[in-house]
């Protein structure tokens, strides 16, 4: 028994598989305990976002759903090349991170969980990402972590094919059944390639709290602050 800060309710926290991660589920809303730990994350630092422009690309339903709710304007987007930018409904967008269309200082906090390892060129959209960010705004997001060894390429993009480094992995993707797959084993090295990429400093917080069903392995929530 515990409290899920996504749903906000008194739930039970189940276990459908054995990597807490992703297979602790709230009861109620289905939240993992990653998006447990993101949302709680960004319920401490800030005490409301009503005042606030949040962007969040390839959302879960659970936290797009936390958002639209509390922020003072939301917009999500998913990368599909077919439709563009062509809107998708209910604040959609099709985005690519590496090149976002969004102006200048548009948003206070963007969000990412589990999405920039798929990303082909990630200095690229760490840098879209600062630009995009008010001076001083926030970017909060979650990916899995290697710290015992710097940052590995897994794939490239060569004259637009897809060129192997090692072999294929792809993880599961609610907008894609054939998967995502992973371009960088980000490692040791993240703060710094953000850093020199975009400019922004990085902190790293490992996120327990098991009342709130926060909990297991990886559970690191990445912090990049843009110079005020």
């Amino acid at each position: 028994m515990g409290h899920c800060p996504v749903c906000g309710k008194v739930t039970l926290f189940i276990a459908f598989g054995g990597w807490f991660r992703e297979d602790l589920k709230c009861v109620r809303c289905k939240s993992s305990a990653r998006e447990r730990a993101v949302i709680h994350y960004i319920s401490v630092n800030w005490a409301g976002l009503s005042h606030m422009a949040v962007y969040e690309p390839s959302p879960a339903s659970r936290s797009r759903a936390f958002f639209e709710r509390r922020a003072a304007n939301y917009a999500w987007s998913v990368y599909s090349p077919e439709l563009l930018v062509d809107d998708m409904g209910c604040g959609g967008s099709s985005q690519d991170l590496e090149c976002l269309t969004f102006g200048d200082e548009s948003f206070d906090l963007v969000v990412s969980q589990d999405v920039f390892e798929h990303v082909a060129n990630p200095a690229a959209a760490f840098a879209e990402v600062s630009r995009i960010l008010v001076p001083g705004g926030s970017h909060v997001f979650t990916m899995p972590w290697y710290p015992g060894h710097p940052t590995q390429r897994q794939a490239e993009l060569v004259d637009g094919q897809i060129a192997h480094l090692a072999p294929p992995e792809y993880h599961g993707d609610p907008f894609d059944s054939n998967g995502a797959l992973v371009f960088n084993r980000f490692g040791s090295d993240i703060a710094d390639l953000i850093g020199v990429s975009s400019g922004m400093t990085t902190t790293i917080t490992e996120a327990t709290e098991t009342r709130m069903g926060i909990c297991g392995d990886s559970m690191f929530i990445f912090h990049s602050v843009k110079p005020a």
